[in-house]
């Protein structure tokens, strides 16, 4: 259903062609999500004494569970399908949505808002890690102009995240 709506508001196709620039964008924003990531967990901890998010923390505790079939089907829908569902939703149909072409900074504010109160944060701090990530991938996405483009650096993203609960 989000693809449809999506290619409805956008006529584009998921899968397009990859250049060089798209790798940068995605490599530049996976960056920047580090680095905002840092300094707002650093604040999170240094104010509220939480070294995660109450996401994150329910995310973690699943993964960790002993079930391991519920550890791969829950891995698989945070590192694939989750990415694909919620940047169709959040940038691909919101993005197109609401405001008119030249109000980018009012699709990237809303993408956004929406996108982090979908993740919840028990503290100004989580929150504000959702909004940064959020905003990133709406700006890659005004950037490039493609999709998938969001949806892998959302995948790198989360891929990253699941694969230190798992392996560190």
């Amino acid at each position: 259903m989000a693809y449809k709506l999506f290619h409805k508001y956008t006529n584009q196709k998921i899968i397009q062609r990859v250049k060089l620039r798209d790798i940068f964008y995605v490599i530049g924003g996976y960056l920047t999500i580090l680095i905002s990531n840092e300094i707002l967990s650093t604040l999170n901890y240094t104010i509220y004494q939480r070294v995660q998010t109450s996401n994150n923390q329910v995310i973690e505790s699943s993964l960790l569970s002993h079930n391991q079939l519920m550890v791969i089907l829950l891995a698989i829908n945070v590192i694939v399908l989750g990415p694909i569902t919620e940047e169709l939703v959040f940038r691909g149909i919101l993005m197109h949505l609401f405001f008119k072409q030249n109000q980018l900074f009012f699709k990237v504010l809303l993408s956004a808002l929406i996108f982090a109160s979908a993740h919840g944060g028990d503290t100004i701090f989580g929150f504000l890690i959702y909004v940064v990530n959020g905003a990133v991938f709406a700006v890659v996405y005004l950037k490039t102009g493609k999709i998938q483009d969001t949806i892998a650096l959302h995948f790198v993203n989360n891929i990253v995240a699941v694969s230190t609960i798992l392996f560190l």
